[in-house]
């Protein structure tokens, strides 16, 4: 079985994706966060040192990326089952239509 990527590398794969994402207008990241779709052909990613990610230390990004898994999977999990207008609704708002604000 082949190891999986060191730290420093994976580190670095996450941040030149943060770049790609925070290229994105809010349309293209609506299509990925619904679709998984990117836009074709993908425009480039910031330049490095563009992105908040760039300047945060390496145990800074791990702690960061842990809440953020943390916080997909609970999404994910609430996702199950949802309509893609109340995928539509938490996308804009940031909660489900029957939460209150």
């Amino acid at each position: 079985m082949r190891p999986g990527p060191s730290r420093p590398r994976l580190a670095k794969s996450r941040v030149q994706f943060s770049r790609l994402l925070e290229g994105l207008t809010d349309a293209q990241l609506e299509e990925v966060a619904l679709h998984w779709r990117f836009p074709e052909p993908l425009p480039t990613p910031l330049p490095s040192g563009a992105s908040e990610l760039d300047g945060l230390d390496e145990k800074s990004l791990r702690k960061l990326w842990k809440e953020s898994e943390r916080e997909i999977s609970r999404i994910m999990r609430e996702m199950r089952e949802r309509s893609e207008q109340e995928h539509m609704f938490y996308l804009h708002h940031g909660h489900w239509p029957e939460w209150p604000e």
